[in-house]
């Protein structure tokens, strides 16, 4: 016995499988679009998962005969039944006026016929399963006697094949890239905590005879500062799930002190000799490059997640031409400089050339430790 899975999840999976930059926004997106719509046709539901799914005119082809392949699979409770009508027309002239009401006759006694017929099903009616089912109580001690609580345990995200999850579909797995953000190295710092230094305090008396001023416990903290700079929309739409995740990991590590993101589309605008950044995805406030450099120094770690043209499968010269400058320009602040390509296939790409002057990781757990050591 298969078991069920929710309308095109296959096929979705199929063309994840073949390289094609989709999330799980974009599965949304589909059943959200499939459940409010009426598709009457085939070619009308083709038309709207070209829409949602394709986004490259040259894949065309190969999209269609997938289509039609998992269109087939589809369940039959799924499927559009055609209603049929029947049309009569009218006498017109001197014609015969029987015409009208036998027509009449017979559309009434059609109609009634076909209400005393027994509707048939279009699938056979499924076989009650006799598997037991595991079943825990929690038996509920009170005044009022014990009460037995049944409890029905819940499948997890793994067991259910239609449950589109977004930590499911990570490159990474959050515990292990919680795990290894710990063991990057950060600019530590003393500072005084509220506990007394009970030792100090003892050899203070045995040397000046008595308590002259209050000694406290210090502590190393990490003053660790990242600026994290984001290629966000476009082909960077299906990503974003995992930028969130990574950037929550981040924040939430000890010894990281602070965290700063900025954003840009493609590229930063240049202007002279600085770029400017945003610091909202709106694009409504600006921020110049220099001034983000100025509060940095050479312990600060930078960043960058974009896919480098990469996601596009071309190579871009104006785009290299703005990030050369921009990464010698980084460089010069800091070396400790990672960027993230969530893209792993870059032959020929801008994001290629790049890699021989940053090193360019893919999200995954094996190059996130990799990314720790280089920072």
């Amino acid at each position: 016995m298969t078991k069920p899975t929710a309308l095109f999840y296959d096929f979705f999976q199929t063309l994840r499988s073949r390289g094609w930059e989709l999330g799980w926004e974009q599965y949304e997106l589909f059943m959200r679009g499939f459940i409010l719509s009426k598709f009457e046709t085939k070619e009308q539901l083709l038309n709207f998962c070209k829409t949602v799914w394709l986004f490259r005119p040259e894949l065309r082809e190969e999209f269609e005969q997938l289509f039609d392949y998992y269109y087939r699979q589809i369940p039959a409770q799924f499927l559009i039944e055609k209603k049929e009508t029947i049309h009569i027309k009218a006498p017109t002239g001197a014609g015969k006026p029987e015409a009208a009401p036998s027509a009449a006759k017979e559309l009434q006694s059609s109609s009634n016929s076909t209400l005393t017929q027994t509707p048939q099903l279009s699938a056979p009616v499924p076989e009650l399963s006799n598997e037991t089912v595991e079943v825990s109580l929690n038996i509920d001690s009170s005044s009022e006697g014990n009460v037995a609580n049944e409890v029905s345990p819940l499948p997890s995200a793994k067991e259910v094949t239609f449950l589109f999850s977004e930590q499911k579909h990570l490159p990474f797995t959050v515990r292990k890239a919680s795990q290894t953000l710990r063991k990057l190295r950060v600019p530590t710092q003393k500072r005084n905590t509220p506990v007394l230094d009970v030792p100090a305090l003892v050899q203070q008396v045995a040397q000046e005879g008595m308590v002259s001023r209050l000694i406290y416990q210090r502590e190393s903290i990490g003053v660790q500062q990242i600026v994290w700079l984001s290629d966000h929309g476009g082909s960077m739409l299906p990503f974003e799930p995992w930028e969130k995740q990574l950037l929550d990991i981040v924040k939430n590590t000890p010894n990281i002190r602070q965290t700063e993101q900025y954003f840009f589309h493609d590229y930063p605008s240049q202007e002279g000799d600085d770029f400017k950044l945003f610091t909202n995805r709106a694009h409504t406030e600006i921020k110049t490059l220099s001034s983000i450099l100025k509060a940095s120094n050479r312990h600060t770690a930078i960043l960058i997640f974009s896919d480098g043209g990469a996601a596009r499968r071309r190579f871009d010269s104006e785009r290299l031409q703005v990030f050369l400058p921009l990464i010698n320009t980084l460089k010069n602040t800091t070396q400790r400089l990672v960027w993230l390509n969530p893209v792993r296939q870059t032959q020929g790409t801008m994001s290629d050339y790049l890699s021989f002057l940053v090193s360019v990781r893919y999200p995954n757990n094996d190059d996130l430790k990799r990314l720790i050591l280089e920072l």
